[in-house]
């Protein structure tokens, strides 16, 4: 019972600390709005769900898609095995080789990057949705476009 009243305050901060810059969100990782607070107080409730496919989609509290953000899936450059090992500085052979970060990465200056390709824009169902997701789950106002789509697909998270 100790332990958990002391690990309370780190996990909930966990689970709803703001996306900042240079802080990547793995795919399959997510945020919420309340986190653990939703069990003992009234707080309306979004979650952030980062999925392996590229996309980073965000929910209302009844789980219905709001707003969604199409990136891309990084790469998997394998090193061929090379001859010429003189080069200490070379991969070592079967090793990936890239710089792409897979995930929800945001820049210094608010740019949203999805698996290494920069997001430009953003689907949002309706206006009005937009003013509870500014700048939650982002610690910036992210530099993007918002275009509202209010019939796209609603889907329910896994």
């Amino acid at each position: 019972l100790i332990l958990c009243i002391f690990l309370f305050p780190y996990v909930h901060d966990y689970f709803t600390a703001p996306v900042a810059a240079g802080k990547p969100l793995a795919p399959g990782s997510w945020r919420s709005r309340c986190g653990l607070k939703k069990y003992y107080t009234l707080c309306d409730d979004a979650f952030l769900e980062v999925n392996d496919d590229g996309i980073v989609n965000i929910y209302n509290d009844q789980k219905d898609l709001v707003l969604t953000m199409e990136g891309a899936v990084c790469p998997k450059k394998v090193v061929a095995d090379t001859k010429d090992t003189a080069d200490a500085t070379a991969p070592a052979a079967g090793t990936i080789d890239n710089d792409c970060v897979d995930g929800l990465v945001m820049t210094e200056e608010g740019d949203i990057i999805i698996g290494g390709k920069q997001v430009k824009h953003a689907k949002i169902r309706s206006k009005e949705a937009l003013e509870d997701f500014t700048p939650w789950p982002f610690f910036n106002v992210p530099n993007i476009n918002i275009k509202t789509a209010p019939r796209f697909k609603m889907f329910k998270p896994l």
